[in-house]
């Protein structure tokens, strides 16, 4: 309570206190950021670490995903060979997980020199566009997913299945730690690699299921992925919504104005509609002209700056929501019932926040489903068989039966009974089930999340982020298409 109370105190700061330039701001951005003290921030020491790597034989920039590597690529060989050659990134990922969280500072000039030439800074715009934030850091960590996934097959590969999960781990950990960063480019990116690198995680329970020690399997199930954070439950209540964001937009919805709080033509003009990332000239003389015009019927600084913290304490108490049951959900939300024209400046900034709702679900979907993946793979190992009803597939004896929690399910149960979390059937023979990679045929349990249509399928049609028909949890689509020859290397 008291750290919302702080938040919530933060951002109703009066307009005085809204960031003058470019400095004033990364100020105050710094300022939303845990405590932490420098040595027990991790992006140093792995950033560091991934400046001293080779580059990848395919990078991330030219379209290779760490869900596009495995043993069974053409490139395997030397994704291999060069996840073996960079054990400085090993060693970095894996002590990383142990410390506070990721904590990288807002600024160039809080960066090493070394590290700030590679252009991993975070910066914020200059003059009129404060809003046009660079999050260099993101490439960097897409390449360290595609060597934790490479070291992770390559060590599995060779039998060392337990400094292989653990590697793995460490690096959901770290991916969870950026999870908490305050801007919403940041959170957006920490959780949909998250999302990624838990489905590809249920890639290798199923690859290595016959081989993986029963020990093992029954510690990822019950302390492994359910414990990527401290203090981290199935419903990711600790995971914070982008704070930093209304900072930015603040500080550049006040450059539209004059010293008495009226917008003025010029003004929104500059600050609104001459943005230097549109290339056609006659596309910001168009969106200048536009926005001179809205000048002239546009809200007052104070009323626009009211208006946005509305929008935001609106989203801050929808976030702290249960997922469904609570009265609050069939309000309207402020935003959609702000006017578009009188707070136009207000509109141009805030709708991409929307999203961080939607991934967050998809997050939880995925992270209570690895958990459960690893519990199937578990009671396999230890019993000899799978489990060929739900009541025994979250019995405790393998799984920690909280994590039976689809975030899709309208039915859910707070003392998770059978038929309230994830759906789940038992195909004694092969049955035909149509996914993203072509139609399938799968035996044995399946486990899947409802997705975003709210609605079960019997996962018989399933997308990976649910968007239509279900989202197929286990056996996983990607090895499905793989062994069936659907999927290319």
């Amino acid at each position: 309570m008291i750290r919302a109370l702080a938040i919530v105190a933060c951002l109703v700061a009066p307009a005085a206190a809204f960031a003058q330039d470019g400095a004033d701001l990364l100020k105050q951005l710094n300022g939303t950021l845990e405590k932490v003290s420098p040595s027990k921030a991790s992006w140093k020491s792995v950033l560091e670490a991934w400046s001293e790597a080779t580059p990848p034989p395919c990078s991330a920039e030219s379209g290779c995903g760490q869900d596009s590597i495995w043993p069974g690529m053409k490139e395997w060989a030397k994704f291999a060979s060069w996840a073996e050659s960079n054990p400085q990134l090993a060693r970095a990922l894996l002590a990383a997980q142990a410390m506070d969280g990721w904590n990288m500072p807002y600024g160039a000039d809080l960066v090493p020199a070394r590290l700030r030439e590679k252009g991993v800074s975070v910066t914020v715009g200059s003059g009129n566009h404060l809003s046009n934030v660079v999050v260099g850091y993101l490439p960097a960590v897409r390449t360290i997913g595609l060597y934790a996934v490479a070291e992770q097959y390559r060590l599995c590969e060779a039998g060392r299945f337990q400094q292989g999960f653990e590697l793995g781990l460490a690096y959901l950990r770290l991916l969870r730690q950026v999870c908490d960063q305050s801007l919403l480019t940041e959170k957006l990116f920490g959780m949909e690699q998250l999302t990624q690198a838990l489905s590809v995680q249920r890639d290798m329970l199923w690859r290595y299921r016959q081989s993986l020690p029963p020990r093992l399997a029954s510690s990822l199930a019950k302390d492994g992925y359910t414990l990527l954070a401290k203090g981290d439950a199935e419903t990711l209540r600790r995971l914070k919504m982008p704070e930093a964001d209304i900072l930015v937009m603040r500080a550049q919805l006040a450059l539209g104005f004059d010293s008495s709080g009226t917008p003025l033509p010029g003004k929104f003009a500059q600050a609104f509609g001459a943005d230097p990332a549109h290339p056609s000239p006659m596309q910001r003389f168009g969106e200048e002209k536009l926005w001179s015009r809205l000048a002239a019927v546009h809200a007052s600084l104070q009323d626009s700056e009211q208006k946005l913290q509305a929008v935001y304490d609106d989203w801050y108490r929808r976030w702290r929501m249960r997922p469904y049951g609570s009265p609050y959900e069939s309000v309207p939300t402020r935003l959609s019932t702000m006017n578009p024209v009188r707070y136009a400046a207000v509109d141009a900034q805030i709708r991409d926040i929307r999203s961080v709702f939607d991934a967050r679900k998809l997050l939880i979907a995925n992270l209570n489903g690895t958990a459960y993946a690893a519990s199937l793979v578990a009671y396999f190992r230890n019993e000899g068989n799978w489990p060929n009803t739900e009541e025994k597939a979250v019995s405790g004896a393998y799984m920690r039966a909280r994590f039976n929690l689809d975030p899709y399910n309208k039915d859910f149960d707070p003392n998770r009974q059978p038929g309230k979390g994830f759906g789940f059937s038992f195909a004694p023979s092969d049955r035909l089930l149509d996914t993203t990679a072509g139609r399938l045929s799968v035996k044995g349990p399946i486990v899947f999340s409802l997705g975003a249509d709210l609605v079960s399928e019997g996962a018989k049609q399933n997308t990976d982020d649910g968007s239509k028909g279900d989202i197929l949890i286990w056996p996983p689509v990607r090895e499905l298409a793989r062994e069936q020859g659907l999927l290319g290397s």
